[in-house]
């Protein structure tokens, strides 16, 4: 039973710990915005949303030549035109 009550509490703190950073990043962006423009926070956003996934697929070795990497080409084409 205690092994039950130990596996129920940590269960609770993990949840609580993913709320907490998962709730600050909307005061950290709520700060940005008396500082830089909502086009650099998004751009930030992104930014830090990419680089992980980048090396994620960078590492298991997903990347032949530019065939990731050029499916967002036409994107960033649409959006600059």
């Amino acid at each position: 039973m205690q092994h039950l009550q130990l596996k129920f509490d940590t269960y609770y703190i993990a949840y609580l710990a993913l709320g907490i950073i998962w709730g600050t990043n909307f005061l950290f962006m709520k700060w940005a915005s008396a500082y830089i423009t909502p086009f650099q926070i998004v751009f930030l956003r992104v930014l830090a949303g990419f680089i992980p996934v980048f090396d994620f697929v960078a590492l298991i070795g997903v990347i032949v030549g530019l065939g990731v990497l050029g499916t967002g080409a036409a994107f960033i084409i649409y959006y600059v035109t």
